[in-house]
């Protein structure tokens, strides 16, 4: 692939990462609009997004996203099933280490549970990376290749740098939820403060 073509694809991804966020409130209203960016502009097949569940020490898939060209609905189902502990699976594995990952092929890996399922719909390369909250590890973002892949490390720094932007943006959008809180209680204690006034 040309230089120029490449850094053309990573910077476009970037840019759909950017206008995804901008265009949503919570992350659960992103997260589609994220992995359809990512898969159409750094053309891969399927993706999916997990969040950590910090009570339960595991990660479960929040939401999916495959294009319309390829029948994935057994991987899917299998993904939306699945949940995943620390350094199991690609998920896992980035949970545990906090860093990107990539797999060139998922049928040839130890450590990927969905080979069966992933054979099935014809997926292949893989790569991950972690959503970073406060320096810890909020969730993973992972996509799909029908095609094998050798790693790519400038996509895999490029996709690292967008984990710590959606990070930002879970961070300002929980920085904004309590200020809303606080105003709500502020406001309930003034009423109830006012009422009490008035029976005095």
């Amino acid at each position: 692939m040309p230089e120029r073509t490449h850094a053309e694809k990573l910077l476009a991804t970037q840019l759909a990462v950017s206008l995804a966020l901008v265009d949503s409130s919570t992350l659960n209203q992103a997260a589609s609009l994220l992995l359809k960016g990512v898969c159409e502009t750094a053309e891969w097949d399927l993706g999916a997004i997990w969040l950590v569940d910090e009570e339960g020490g595991i990660l479960r898939c929040q939401d999916t996203w495959h294009a319309p060209s390829i029948d994935a609905a057994e991987f899917i189902e299998k993904t939306r099933t699945m949940t995943f502990t620390n350094g199991i699976g690609l998920p896992g594995r980035v949970w545990a280490s906090g860093r990107p990952a990539w797999i060139a092929n998922v049928l040839k890996d130890s450590n990927f549970p969905r080979a069966r399922t992933a054979d099935a719909v014809g997926l292949h390369a893989a790569f991950g990376f972690p959503i970073i909250v406060k320096d810890v590890v909020y969730g993973v973002l992972e996509f799909f290749s029908r095609e094998p892949r050798p790693p790519d490390d400038s996509l895999l720094q490029a996709m690292s740098d967008m984990g710590i932007k959606i990070g930002q943006f879970i961070e300002r959008r929980q920085a904004e939820e309590q200020r809303e809180q606080l105003l709500k209680e502020l406001q309930d204690a003034a009423g109830r403060i006012k009422v009490l006034s008035g029976l005095l």
